[in-house]
């Protein structure tokens, strides 16, 4: 299995139009093609203070694909419009998008949505894979010379580490020139605003290594901010098989016996039944067998009725 790092799916989108319900992204040249794992970074102004996930309710694009949250953290520790929020969606995506088809992100409480800006970035995964959110990390910081240091801890494995932070500066945010983490590339940067507070910043920056954690801390240059940042360690999960599943996903339904002999393989931790009658004279669905084997292993059982 393998990640690999496809491109920007179009250019950022700033805007500082007052009361926003949505913010839009416009897909590149490019296109994404159907099979990609798309990643798509929302920085909009806060409504709640610290640690609440409330600015973006949902994601919609032009060929119907289906988005999932994997993580919002907001930096509000004064009054809203006073931080910032940053979200980060994925999509593995079923339907192309094709050139100037939309994301189209829906924002909460629009009265204090006066800044937005808008990314995404697409990768590729093994053929019949499937992606999760393996571990996340947010940090926030107010009136700070520094973004700061990230990290999530992980089995030693590939994963796909990105680092998305959204930023509220006191300068003008098109001379801001955030520099990625060192062997990180860095994926979106897009600015709204002019040179006063209400200017919003987003960069983000991914990384695909194989190991236990990866430091991410990118430099702003020293420019006093408010920032909020999120961490996500993304994993390629495999297609199931009759007695295989990843770690940490749920187990399949137990197997049921018919009548005959027959041999197979028991998914690790799970009971058998029977369909007619249990084979140990109790009730039909009673358990026969379970947890005589561990998590990771499988064993063959052979039953004569």
């Amino acid at each position: 299995m393998a990640w690999t790092s496809i491109g920007s799916a179009g250019t950022a989108v700033g805007s500082t139009s007052a009361d926003q319900s949505s913010a839009t992204f416009i897909v590149g040249a490019s296109g994404i093609a159907s099979g990609a794992v798309s990643v798509l970074f929302v920085a909009c102004d806060n409504y709640y203070e610290n640690n609440l996930a409330e600015a973006v309710t949902g994601i919609a694009d032009t060929a119907g694909n289906v988005w999932v949250k994997a993580i919002e953290f907001t930096q509000g520790s004064v009054s809203p419009q006073g931080g910032c929020t940053i979200s980060v969606w994925y999509s593995l995506i079923r339907s192309a998008l094709v050139s100037t088809d939309t994301i189209v992100a829906s924002l909460s409480n629009s009265s204090s949505r006066d800044a937005t800006v808008i990314g995404c970035w697409s990768y590729s995964i093994s053929s019949g894979y499937t992606v999760k959110v393996f571990s996340t990390d947010t940090l926030a910081t107010h009136l700070a010379p520094a973004i700061g240091l990230l990290n999530v801890t992980t089995p030693n494995s590939e994963f796909l580490r990105i680092r998305a932070t959204a930023l509220e500066i006191g300068g003008d945010p098109s001379g801001l020139a955030i520099a990625p983490t060192s062997s990180w590339t860095e994926l979106v940067e897009g600015w709204a605003g002019a040179q006063d507070a209400s200017g919003m910043y987003l960069h983000a920056e991914g990384l695909i290594s194989t190991g236990t954690g990866a430091d991410s801390d990118p430099d702003q240059g020293g420019d006093t901010i408010d920032c909020a940042s999120a961490y996500i360690a993304f994993l390629e999960v495999p297609p199931l098989t009759a007695w295989h599943r990843s770690l940490n996903e749920p187990p399949p339904p137990p197997p049921r016996l018919e009548t005959g002999s027959q041999q197979f393989y028991l998914p690790p931790n799970q009971p058998i039944f029977r369909r007619s009658k249990a084979i140990d004279g109790s009730h039909d669905g009673t358990p026969l067998l379970h947890g005589l084997h561990d998590k990771t292993s499988q064993i063959a059982i052979k039953v004569n009725s």
